[in-house]
């Protein structure tokens, strides 16, 4: 672990270890790649326009356009894809020995060669070029932030339920930060030394930076940045974010919208449009070679989930099947109570503060039931009835073949007990840093749903 920039704490931020957050806080997000590196371009003596594009380049590669969705469910778990799970290595978690390989030989260190091997990888493209090369600036200083949130050694898949992924291929933070299961080793406020470092980090590149059209910069000096920093660093909730922000002369604090945070009172607009993703023409998935009565349960399934029936008539009837279904098979599957909660928590307005529940191994114990039913008891904590095809993010299967806008990604898994199954890849709009996985049965009298699972993508 490189520890080099301890120095660079003040006695108020190092103190931030001790503050008490929720164990799936996110913070390398949004905040991180667009609006704190926005912020240090333009101290670093970009203008506006160019902090700009430098910031839209870093947060584009957390799926700003649909080329960018890397999705952890499909390749290391439903495909087992090790030229996309590659892509999403160097992206996030850059090590020295790419994937498949055992975790234990592709520790992420902070700072090192192959966090900064898409940079040194840019050097010789920007003669000459230098203002057109800032997205692509951008993206190449994603991977050296990402190393000093997902340090360590990666750990193993835990998505839960009945599916199994590959662990050569998984991309999950260390165990010592939180787990697969966590958005903990993203959050400031939790690892203040660490993302003081990667702040650091980032600045210094940014210095390095070449003049554009020979127009020299006039960066601040890295020590006159630090107390504003602070601020940053220990804000835990949306609405402490954006007021740093707008402290900061950032007005528009709209990228803010899908962190892993609680709002908290005053989050201000949560509408973004930097996810440049398509629109989808229809609510119906055209999955080619996907069963089409698979796709007809997962497509009223899913319709009714986003509609504005009550999820426990939904969750009943989509798990009415399985009591035709082999004994061995019922109790693996989690029972409706559990699946209710967990829909409705994935229906929750404020995602981060539903996190820590959604991520908690099944099944959920009856003290954490009672807490998702506190946290969904309001309508008003729900995201409003909208169709399928507002509520997720268009998708497409890693494949050679041609194939349409999906509002999931249906993928055959193992039978179990003779029983073909199946797992429905959702990415949903309000939770962007999140994947669902529905995974589906069939019994004698028909599909029912078997599983809800998820990941903390890379």
């Amino acid at each position: 672990m490189n520890r080099g920039l301890l120095s660079i704490a003040s006695t108020s931020v190092a103190a931030a270890f001790a503050l008490a957050l929720p164990a799936d806080a996110g913070a390398y997000e949004s905040d991180v790649h667009f609006g704190l590196t926005r912020w240090i371009a333009m101290r670093a003596g970009f203008t506006e326009a160019q902090a700009q594009a430098i910031a839209v380049g870093d947060q584009r590669i957390d799926g700003g356009m649909l080329e960018t969705l890397e999705l952890g469910l499909e390749f290391a778990c439903a495909g087992r894809i090790a030229e996309v799970a590659r892509q999403a290595q160097r992206d996030h978690f850059p090590s020295e020995r790419p994937v498949p390989a055992p975790a234990a030989d592709r520790a992420v260190v902070p700072g090192s060669d192959a966090a900064r091997a898409a940079l040194k990888a840019l050097v010789g493209r920007l003669p000459g070029k230098e203002g057109l090369m800032l997205g692509k600036f951008g993206e190449a200083l994603h991977p050296l932030q990402d190393s000093w949130a997902h340090q360590g050694i990666p750990s193993t898949p835990s998505p839960g339920g009945s599916l199994r992924c590959d662990p050569s291929l998984f991309l999950g933070r260390a165990t010592a930060r939180g787990g697969s299961a966590s958005h903990a080793a993203d959050a400031t406020a939790r690892w203040p030394v660490d993302a003081l470092a990667m702040a650091r980090a980032t600045f210094e590149e940014l210095v390095r930076y070449p003049s554009i059209d020979g127009r020299a910069r006039n960066p601040a000096r890295w020590d006159t940045l630090l107390p504003s920093l602070e601020g940053f660093v220990q804000a835990t909730t949306k609405t402490q974010k954006r007021a740093w922000f707008v402290s900061q002369g950032m007005e528009d604090t709209g990228f803010l919208a899908g962190l892993t945070l609680p709002d908290g009172p005053t989050p201000g607009p949560l509408e973004w449009s930097g996810r440049r993703l398509l629109t989808l023409p229809g609510n119906a998935s055209m999955q080619h070679a996907a069963p089409v009565d698979a796709r007809a349960f997962v497509d009223r399934l899913l319709g009714r989930w986003t509609g504005a029936e009550p999820v426990e008539d939904v969750v009943g009837e989509a798990t009415r099947s399985r009591t035709a279904h082999l004994p061995s098979g019922q109790a693996r599957s989690p029972s409706t109570r559990e699946l209710s909660a967990r829909l409705k928590l994935w229906r929750m307005r404020d995602h981060g503060t539903a996190a820590e529940l959604l991520h908690a191994p099944s099944p959920l114990t009856a003290a954490q039931l009672r807490a998702a039913d506190r946290l969904t008891k309001a309508a008003r904590a729900l995201l409003p009835p909208m169709k399928l095809a507002e509520a997720v993010y268009p998708l497409q299967p890693s494949t050679p073949e041609p194939t349409p806008l999906l509002p999931y990604i249906l993928h055959s898994l193992p039978e179990v007990d003779g029983q073909p199954r199946m797992i429905a890849i959702v990415k949903l709009r309000h939770a962007p840093y999140d994947t669902t996985g529905w995974i589906i049965e069939q019994s004698l009298n028909g599909w029912f749903l078997a599983d809800l699972v998820s990941v903390v993508e890379p």
